[in-house]
């Protein structure tokens, strides 16, 4: 009976999201198909009868993808829903055909997506010059130096254009796992992050050293190494040392990393989880009165 009660319940939850995707699927594998036999008119055999509104919806996200896919915009005008998909679809097949000039007949930020799209899927940053305004060509440039990985890319955005240069240097930073292209950041604080992630990558503590994330880099790679003798490196943080110390415990199930927490609650919180975990009452020993007794009762 329990079996057929989750069994439900997986169906109850497959229904919801999941089911959707499993439509998406359905819609991919059918544009595909009338992509591949030129025949957009495949569309048509997406049917719900359940729900008429899904249909529309799935056969005009056919249209849209087979539109792009043999690059041709007349199959634009099959959609059913005009004023809701036709800009997606033109833009679509813009991209798909690389046509700046249909890029700029699209409405709002959907002419600097599609613009922006057809920079990076070129890799060259000159297509980013169509673009009008000095804010969209900078994003442009950060997206197209991201996807060629290039760092003289980054440096042609200018320096107001803050978060788009940072961004830029951080991506190729932690793709290359090259830690100096960080310097190039111009937050001191971004730059730490960005070494912290790629201390990570590489599993190179050295990295952690003079950054101003040290302690968290240092916890993060004490947990990564199980090695707890990286959390003694953080002498200006205690607090962040015991947590440190019980993460690094915990993942060993080593009571004796515990005892070097200063904290005294910490202390015997960490070796009452893994008493507990491990369900060894033993290692319960030594701890006081208390906090024994209810460490005792939690393992057995």
């Amino acid at each position: 009976m329990r079996g057929i009660v989750v069994f439900l319940a997986s169906m109850l939850i497959l229904s919801g999201c999941e089911l959707m995707d499993i439509f998406d699927v359905e819609v991919d594998l059918k544009a595909q198909e009338a992509i591949d036999k030129k025949d957009p008119a495949l569309c048509e055999e997406i049917e719900d009868e359940r729900d008429a509104r899904d249909t529309v919806r799935r056969r005009d996200n056919c249209y849209v993808k087979v539109a792009a896919g043999l690059k041709d915009l007349k199959i634009c005008d099959n959609l059913v829903e005009q004023d809701k998909n036709a800009q997606e679809c033109k833009q679509g097949v813009a991209v798909a055909k690389e046509d700046i000039k249909l890029c700029k007949e699209l409405e709002g930020s959907r002419v600097r997506n599609c613009i922006t799209d057809i920079a990076v899927n070129q890799k060259k940053m000159h297509t980013c010059h169509e673009l009008e305004t000095d804010s969209d060509k900078y994003s442009c440039y950060h997206d197209v130096g991201i996807a060629k990985e290039s760092v003289d890319i980054c440096e042609q955005i200018h320096p107001s254009a803050s978060h788009s240069r940072n961004d830029c240097f951080n991506q190729i930073a932690v793709k290359k796992n090259d830690e100096t292209i960080c310097n190039s950041i111009g937050q001191e604080s971004l730059a730490d992050r960005c070494r912290t992630s790629i201390a990570l990558k590489k599993n190179d503590e050295t990295i952690c050293e003079g950054n101003s994330f040290k302690n968290f880099c240092w916890m993060q790679m004490a947990a990564k190494q199980q090695d707890f003798s990286l959390c003694l490196r953080m002498k200006d943080d205690y607090d962040g040392q015991d947590n440190c110390l019980g993460q690094v415990a915990v993942l060993k199930s080593e009571v004796s990393i515990c005892k070097k927490i200063d904290e005294p609650e910490r202390e015997y919180d960490c070796i009452a989880f893994i008493a507990e975990n491990m369900k060894n009452p033993s290692l319960c020993e030594g701890l006081p009165a208390d906090a024994k007794k209810e460490c005792i009762e939690d393992a057995s």
